[in-house]
């Protein structure tokens, strides 16, 4: 009986480890306050934000995303070209192991182009983020009007145990 004792608290204990490690490697990216910005009927293009935060050992690269409310969604910064403040488009958003990287106006954003739905307040969009690792996460966005879309932190390092997630 001792025995069968053994091996189960063994086999559990392994099927523990082994669940608490696929966990952990799955959330090891995490997305905060994700918004998207609320647009009056008609409009065609909107924007969404939040603060993407690599918890994992090693960097990773955010390459495509996704929305069931846009016909593209694409991946934007706005950079200062001769002189001028200019938004483009960008392939792809490397975050280092242990940093964040902040989308907000002025910044890193992800562009919603060819509205196919009103965004209104107080409802919810749903965004894929894809890594370059094949690995894939849905974000659920809060519609906000402009006005409240919330100031992110500065992109940067981060300590796990300090952030509530």
């Amino acid at each position: 009986m001792f025995k069968q004792m053994l091996t189960f608290v063994t086999v559990l204990t392994c099927t523990l480890l082994t669940f608490n490690a696929t966990a952990a490697g799955h959330m090891g990216v995490m997305v905060m306050d994700a918004q998207a910005r609320a647009m009056p009927p008609g409009s065609k293009n909107s924007a969404a934000y939040f603060t993407l935060m690599n918890h994992k050992q090693e960097s990773i690269s955010l390459v495509s995303a996704k929305s069931d409310v846009s016909k593209v969604t694409e991946f934007h910064n706005h950079l200062m070209i001769d002189g001028a403040m200019s938004m483009r488009k960008v392939p792809s958003v490397d975050v280092a192991a242990g940093e964040s990287v902040s989308f907000q106006p002025g910044g890193f954003h992800v562009m919603l182009i060819g509205l196919t739905q009103n965004l209104k307040p107080g409802e919810q969009v749903t965004i894929q983020l894809n890594l370059a690792n094949g690995e894939s996460m849905m974000v659920k966005a809060d519609i906000v009007m402009p006005t409240d879309i919330k100031e992110a932190p500065k992109s940067g390092k981060h300590d796990k145990h300090s952030m509530n997630h």
